[in-house]
């Protein structure tokens, strides 16, 4: 990789000059060209973009990494870094394994101690193909993620949308002003008002972020999240709204999902401590009181009093076992379904007030 240090050990007085064209002119790669068009080095960038593994491999020539299709001599590779000096120009390389590759390079010149050029390079971000390549994978993730963006002019209230998110709605909101009064109708009733009050929030310029439920064929909806920002211009007026929709339907089933589990687990677990109370310790407190009970009237008349104090103890223990395991579970709930046990318990209140 080209270094200050080793260009000032092979180009005595160069230093200076070659790290302040680096700091002034930051581009992705360097390569160092002689005043002859010859190639003195490069950094390690510049050999990625031309996927040369070492500065040994790569030409010593500059035209032998850019694709002939100018006629390129040195005099006219010359005439072009003397042209791209402090303005950025394209042209068409060519890397070691002969794959093409459009750049933007720029130039600085250098007089002193000798004539020489720093050409600094960088990738094409204009190329078309490589523009429509990052299209097709912001569509695909957009698809995967369940999303959608959206760019709206408060001024000419037209949107510009990608396909995302007319995929989530199920037409596109930029085809004409009868489309805003379809979104709307979309709204599930209980939604409408929330929808009008995050629209308001746009002249506060806060940010908006909030769930609401579409309508789809049938009796079907879409749960969707929006995330969106207000921008303004000079004077702080709202001009634009831009932001994201995500189709969240799916994950609310399956957060839905997991707490029916949830209850349903909890329920399972209910039952069981619930039964184990009612049919198992129920049972043995009731014959250890039995057992006290048979062996009183045996024991003398002091002891006999502080036994019955302790089958007292028996007897609320068992009561309140018995009153834990119905709060857990209710017999009648699990005989005969929770309508009946409703309708049940309401007689039996009802009854307690006619008494």
């Amino acid at each position: 990789m080209i270094s200050a240090d080793h260009l000032s050990t092979s180009l005595p007085g160069f230093k200076h000059g070659f790290t302040q064209a680096l700091f002034n002119l930051a581009y992705e790669g360097i390569i160092l060209i002689s005043g002859s068009g010859e190639i003195l080095c490069a950094n390690l960038i510049a050999l990625q973009l031309f996927g040369y593994p070492s500065e040994a491999l790569l030409p010593k020539v500059l035209t032998h990494l850019l694709v002939d299709e100018w006629g390129w001599k040195n005099s006219l590779v010359l005439n072009f870094l003397q042209k791209s000096q402090g303005v950025s120009l394209p042209i068409t390389g060519k890397t070691s394994g002969g794959s093409i590759i459009k750049l933007q390079v720029k130039t600085q010149r250098l007089t002193e101690p000798q004539d020489l050029y720093v050409l600094l390079i960088t990738h094409d971000v204009n190329d078309e193909e490589e523009l429509k390549q990052l299209g097709e994978l912001m569509e695909e993730a957009e698809i995967l993620a369940q999303l959608g963006t959206y760019d709206l002019d408060l001024l000419t209230q037209k949107m510009r949308s990608l396909a995302g998110i007319d995929r989530i709605y199920g037409f596109s909101l930029a085809d004409s002003p009868e489309n805003w009064k379809r979104y709307f109708s979309l709204f599930h009733p209980a939604d409408r008002a929330k929808a009008t009050q995050q629209l308001r929030t746009i002249q506060e310029k806060k940010v908006i972020d909030w769930e609401c439920r579409i309508k789809q064929t049938g009796s079907t909806q879409k749960i969707l999240r929006s995330y969106s920002k207000v921008k303004t211009d000079d004077e702080q007026n709202p001009t634009h709204v831009v932001g994201v929709v995500q189709d969240i339907t799916e994950l609310r089933k399956a957060e839905s999902c997991a707490l029916k589990a949830l209850w349903k687990g909890q329920e399972a677990e209910r039952k069981r401590i619930a039964l184990e109370i009612h049919d198992g310790y129920g049972p043995a407190l009731v014959s250890v009181k039995l057992f006290l009970e048979t062996i009183q009237s045996q024991l003398p008349l002091p002891l006999q009093t502080s036994l019955e104090e302790r089958v007292q103890l028996l007897n609320d223990m068992h009561r309140n076992l018995r009153k834990l395991s119905h709060q857990l579970l209710p017999k009648s709930l699990l005989d005969f379904g929770l309508v009946v046990w409703i309708h049940r318990e309401t007689n039996s209140f009802m009854s307690s007030f006619r008494a």
